[in-house]
């Protein structure tokens, strides 16, 4: 019979007490895609930030679009929010300006830039290139992707120094025709008809009117005096005017059907250097929830920061309601689910709407 001693005992139990604490520790331990108290465990995109240039949009309900790179070039990758793989979809020795993900057509459409050259790339899903397009822009590009018909897409740039360009793309041919538009990010509303607000010399945009055209015929008509810039989005089109009662506020005016007001609500009018910055708005599906970043109350940016949240619009009852605060007024862009919401001028955070919490996706 082995016997043990009393400091024998004290070490073994101490051992048992450790291995046991160890796997307690172990099993509490949550791993990405966990649900806890507090919600799901989101990990940080693996690479370094140094390389991390943004998130393009959305991939999938549970997929972004990542775009690094260093001065050799450019790549993109997949990354999935709740497993935490990365994978790579694309290399290329030019550096990307502007992109767009196409969920629905599996698709992303970027703008690539070398040598002082530019060129629209359009690229499926596992990276391979569709379609190319040499384009004559100095800078960024703004691209509109037809949701009816998206072998179309509006492409807008400056050429020169105050010569602005409109152009409609026809991807699948290559070809590409003049659009009538006064403003350089025109919003397709049908398969031939879009909007766009023509601001005149005004830089502060509070005044403005709101013009339809017509790809077919290359008419425009003017549907409103009293506009200054809007949110569409399949359904829903809201406008934004500054208020004639608070000059600390704006207006935003829900319309459905279109041209039709049903509901409005006044906000905190936010600007710098006495620009109007409207409030950054976004839906998943026709039907659902808008979200949109608004100020606490009215602000000139180039002053003082700002208190911002991040809120749901209630047209019914004229209100917005707030979900969570966030650190600035800047970009946002939610989920098809409608669970998660990627905000900042990075798309650097998530938001998890339901939850009400926010998370770095990136350590910056």
């Amino acid at each position: 019979m082995i016997r043990l001693t009393t400091s024998k005992i004290s070490v073994l139990l101490l051992i048992v007490a450790l291995f046991l604490g160890a796997c307690r520790s172990k099993e509490e331990t949550p791993t990405q895609g966990d649900e806890t108290e507090e919600g799901i465990v989101f990990t940080q995109i693996p690479l370094p930030k140094e390389e991390f240039r943004k998130i393009i949009g959305w991939k999938s309900e549970e997929e972004v679009i990542v775009q690094a790179g260093d001065l050799d070039g450019d790549s993109l990758y997949s990354f999935n929010i709740l497993t935490g793989s990365l994978d790579m979809l694309y290399e290329t020795d030019s550096f990307i300006l502007a992109s767009i993900v196409i969920v629905e057509e599996e698709k992303m459409i970027v703008q690539q830039v070398k040598d002082a050259k530019s060129t629209l790339v359009v690229l499926n899903n596992e990276g391979d290139t569709i379609q190319e397009l040499p384009i004559n822009a100095n800078g960024f590009v703004d691209i509109n992707v037809n949701s009816q018909n998206p072998a179309v897409a509006f492409v807008s740039y400056y050429e020169g120094e105050n010569n602005t360009a409109v152009y409609n793309w026809n991807i699948e041919t290559n070809e590409y025709t003049t659009v009538e538009s006064a403003s350089l990010n025109p919003q397709w509303y049908s398969e031939n008809l879009y909007l766009f607000v023509d601001n005149g010399e005004d830089f502060t945009l509070g005044t403005g009117e709101l013009y339809m055209g017509d790809i077919r015929n290359d008419e425009v008509l003017l549907l409103d005096s009293y506009v200054s810039d809007f949110f569409l989005h399949e359904d829903t089109f809201i406008k934004f005017t500054p208020s004639d009662f608070n000059d600390q506020e704006i207006i935003l005016t829900y319309q459905y059907p279109f041209l039709v007001d049903v509901g409005f609500m006044v906000a905190p009018k936010v600007t710098m250097n006495k620009r109007i910055l409207f409030p950054h708005i976004t839906q998943a599906e026709r039907n659902t929830s808008i979200y949109g970043i608004f100020a606490e109350k009215a602000v000139s940016i180039e002053e003082e920061p700002g208190e911002f949240i991040f809120a749901q619009l209630d047209f019914e009852e004229g209100k917005i309601e707030p979900i969570i605060e966030v650190p600035e007024e800047a970009p946002i862009l939610i989920s098809k689910n409608g669970q998660y919401c990627l905000y900042g001028w990075s798309f650097e955070l998530l938001i998890d709407i339901e939850n009400q919490t926010i998370h770095e996706l990136i350590a910056l």
